[in-house]
């Protein structure tokens, strides 16, 4: 017990500058994504502080491939994984077998259907920022 109690501190005391270099990688790769036809970038409320746990950003109707084609491609031709972290409850098995049905929630799996979390974490260089933002261009076109 006494040993996560000093593993939590000492984390803790890294917490600041991890958020601090995360809100960094994430400007950066809002500032390379900024203007990208059909690609909607995260807001953050000038008021608060966006840690960004996640960076998401959403493929809007007009993205010229659907969500699941974009990761895809991301994964097979780039090495990059994207990823939607969170599902519609109802959409999911358990809720299924008990009768949900697409379309309950239609503003909740209209949000699942475009949004797409790329990779952000304190370990990112400045290259694979860049790496991340090309090819999101390149795919793009």
């Amino acid at each position: 017990m006494i040993r996560d109690e000093v593993f939590a501190s000492y984390e803790l005391k890294k917490l600041d500058r991890i958020n601090t270099h995360r809100i960094a990688i994430a400007n950066q790769l809002t500032e390379k994504l900024r203007g990208i036809p059909s690609l909607t970038l995260p807001y953050v409320d000038p008021r608060g502080k966006h840690v960004f746990h996640l960076y998401v950003i959403q493929l809007e109707a007009d993205f010229p491939m659907h969500k699941r084609d974009f990761m895809w491609t991301l994964y097979t031709q780039k090495g990059i994984k994207a990823w939607s972290n969170y599902m519609p409850v109802h959409l999911t098995d358990v809720y299924r077998r008990e009768g949900h049905q697409i379309g309950e929630c239609p503003v909740a799996e209209a949000a699942y259907n475009k949004y797409v979390s790329l990779p952000i974490h304190p370990r990112l260089t400045d290259d694979a920022v860049d790496y991340l933002a090309r090819s999101i261009l390149e795919i793009r076109k």
